[in-house]
């Protein structure tokens, strides 16, 4: 089997890896890379290459964006929705981008679609940009795979307060994260691997915390898998509402009945996200997303469970060091005439020493030699 080295300070880390590059014949796992300052060409040309996204916002676009003021929030390298504001009649379009390179290629973008005198590109973080004129519209991709682990809450509640107008709209206007316990394949949980191009974002994030963790990780080439190894009915594990204020710190609790036997190898995650009121929703336990479902390695090793076994899941989402970014930890209790058994995991964006290798799963991932 395919093993790789990263670096994480002074340490070299090995690491499960595929094959090959996009490999489409085994799952294999990414880290979140959108709840880091790791955006590149290829992650823009990733999240580009969703179709039912792109139609969605469009279509939400379209119908609410005439003869008003918007703000686009994370506008990216393309500007893409900037654009497509100002192309649906936008009267003015305020794009907030951190990120100097991509504000200077989204300004590049704006210039050859001929839209500078609608469009301004807005370079820095979004609460610390001077407000120039109050909102109709906001419009945002700050989404994470975990609907509000890219920063969303924090960073769009600032927009909301200090950019928009008391009526203003919302795209999108809706994310729920799904949370269901599954039954993964053997191969999976026996043998995790990270994608070959994973491997170097894993990298960058190690560095970034000058240390090894364990990562927040998405599943990827498993639908079919995730669909029929669920233990139980899914549940809402957060929602937040762009219309309102959307909570930064809380605590959830989830009960769930196991409907079939199998083993429960963790909490298997996915968004939902709504443009609008109008359009459908958008699933990231799509194949083609450009979101993928996030897994929770809880119980490794496995499990059994039998129809009627209770599992609860205790959420917790706090804001981290840099007062955008939630860190997370998840608690799950497996209730069965065997008895309660608990297993628990650390979860934050930054991780310490303490947090590398909680369990069997991430000794695989990261083997020790």
């Amino acid at each position: 089997m395919p093993l790789n080295v990263v670096k994480a300070g002074q340490e070299t880390i090995a690491v499960e890896v595929t094959e090959r590059f996009r490999e489409k014949t085994e799952p294999f796992f990414w880290p979140l890379i959108g709840d880091y300052p790791l955006y590149d060409r290829y992650i823009y040309l990733v999240m580009m290459a969703d179709p039912e996204r792109e139609a969605v916002y469009e279509a939400a676009i379209q119908r609410n964006c005439r003869d008003k003021v918007v703000v686009d929030v994370g506008t990216g390298d393309t500007a893409i929705w900037a654009l497509a504001a100002a192309r649906a009649g936008a009267r003015k379009v305020y794009a907030l981008e951190e990120n100097p390179k991509s504000a200077a290629r989204a300004r590049k973008v704006i210039a050859e679609a001929g839209f500078e005198s609608i469009i301004e590109v807005l370079e820095g973080r979004s609460d610390t940009l001077e407000v120039i004129e109050t909102a109709d519209l906001m419009i945002s991709e700050v989404i994470g795979e975990i609907g509000g682990s890219e920063g969303t809450a924090a960073v769009l509640n600032d927009v909301r307060n200090r950019w928009l107008k008391p009526d203003a709209r919302s795209i999108p206007a809706r994310c729920l994260t799904w949370a269901c316990p599954v039954e993964l394949p053997d191969a999976v949980m026996e043998h995790p691997k990270l994608e070959l191009m994973g491997r170097r974002y894993v990298e960058q994030i190690f560095q970034l915390a000058d240390t090894p963790f364990d990562l927040r990780l998405t599943l990827d080439n498993c639908f079919p898998e995730i669909e029929s190894g669920r233990l139980s009915a899914p549940a809402v594990m957060e929602d937040l509402n762009f219309g309102a204020h959307c909570p930064t710190d809380y605590e959830t609790t989830h009960r769930f009945e196991i409907t079939k036997s199998g083993r429960f190898d963790g909490i298997i995650l996915w968004i939902e996200l709504f443009a609008d009121e109008i359009e459908p929703g958008i699933s990231s336990m799509t194949p083609g997303s450009n979101w993928r479902p996030v897994f929770l390695p809880l119980f490794s090793p496995g499990a059994k469970v039998a129809e009627g076994d209770e599992i609860v899941l205790e959420w917790s989402s706090r804001l981290s060091e840099d007062g955008h970014h939630p860190d997370y930890t998840a608690k799950a209790t497996l209730r069965s005439e065997s008895g309660t058994h608990t297993a628990a995991l650390r979860l934050p964006r930054y991780g310490t020493a303490d947090d590398f290798r909680q369990n069997a799963f991430y000794e695989k991932l990261f083997p020790r030699d």
